[in-house]
């Protein structure tokens, strides 16, 4: 039983990876595989080599062109991580984790962030969350093949800061979709689409009608 686990599927393999979490005061820095066929046992443990060191609310997002997954930042026993990994898999074969040091100004230390690939800019994008002291304003971007991060040019309107917000990427309309989340004093309620556009992260907020 963990909460704050950091999961990412991936459905031309119909399976996914499960990292982290935290059971009661223990975190958790075991990786698991969760496969959706029925084939093979549906969750099972997987050792990577050395990685990450045990955390919770990471973020947490996979390219499924180059079987890469990518996860940044989480929160530890007495620590906030800007740590970057790279989860390397292929079918058949054994996974293994790498610490990548990127260049580049990057998102500062950092939990409760959100993650997602950009296949359109073959980017991990990260960004809001919460420092131990702050939350965080803007997203950056991570570039593997220049192994470095850059600020994200954001487009207005721009989101408001927040931690632990929703975010789920639709194939279909190319489009992250970022909800709710919270500040210090309040719980959040809006909706934003998110596209990438011209080098640049364009923000959407969508009003949603509730019907009778």
């Amino acid at each position: 039983g963990l909460v704050d686990a950091a999961f990412v599927f991936d459905p031309k393999q119909n399976f996914g990876w499960l990292f982290g979490g935290q059971a009661w005061h223990d975190l958790s820095g075991t990786l698991w595989r969760y496969s959706a066929n029925q084939t093979e046992p549906v969750w099972g443990a997987v050792s990577a080599g050395p990685g990450p060191k045990p955390r919770a609310r990471a973020a947490f997002a996979r390219d499924g062109v180059s079987k890469r997954t990518f996860l940044w930042g989480g929160q530890g026993y007495y620590e906030t991580y800007g740590d970057l990994w790279r989860l390397d898999d292929d079918v058949g074969g054994a996974p293994k984790w790498t610490l990548l040091k990127p260049s580049g100004s990057g998102p500062p230390p950092a939990h409760a962030a959100v993650g997602w690939w950009e296949p359109k800019a073959k980017r991990f994008i990260v960004g809001l969350g919460e420092t131990y002291y702050d939350l965080v304003d803007g997203f950056w971007a991570y570039d593997p093949a220049a192994n470095a991060w850059a600020k994200v040019v954001a487009a207005v309107p721009s989101i408001q800061p927040r931690r632990g917000a929703m975010l789920a990427w639709d194939q279909v309309s190319q489009a992250a979709w970022l909800a709710g989340g919270a500040t210090w004093y309040d719980l959040l309620n809006d909706l934003h689409r998110l596209t990438w556009k011209g080098g640049k992260l364009t923000s959407e907020k969508v009003s949603v009608a509730f019907g009778a």
